[in-house]
């Protein structure tokens, strides 16, 4: 069995919604002041990479294993970033957080 991983974020998102997300978001439903955290150097999440990590979501894949799937494919991601986009698409209402 894999050893558990530190600080491995174990939240599940679920999609509120079906089909492709607009590539605009969360950032064109947040506030200014949180949507210019992605313009910062080492936030920006390209296109495909966003595509892939909302695609991942399902069969109950966590934030962290959700970043190690597309780290996989595109290189390393780094895991603050990916919980921060999900943490916002949570908030403009296109995925929720699983309640156990």
């Amino acid at each position: 069995a894999e050893a558990p991983r530190t600080g491995a974020d174990r939240r599940v998102p679920v999609r509120t919604t079906r089909g492709p997300l607009d590539f605009g978001l969360p950032e064109r439903r947040l506030p200014p002041e949180d949507a210019a955290w992605y313009a910062a150097e080492g936030r920006a999440l390209t296109g495909s990479v966003r595509f892939e990590i909302v695609n991942f979501i399902g069969g109950g894949r966590t934030v962290t294993d959700l970043r190690d799937l597309v780290s996989a494919e595109y290189g390393p991601l780094d895991p603050a970033v990916v919980a921060h986009y999900l943490d916002d698409l949570v908030r403009v209402g296109v995925l929720a957080w699983r309640q156990d």
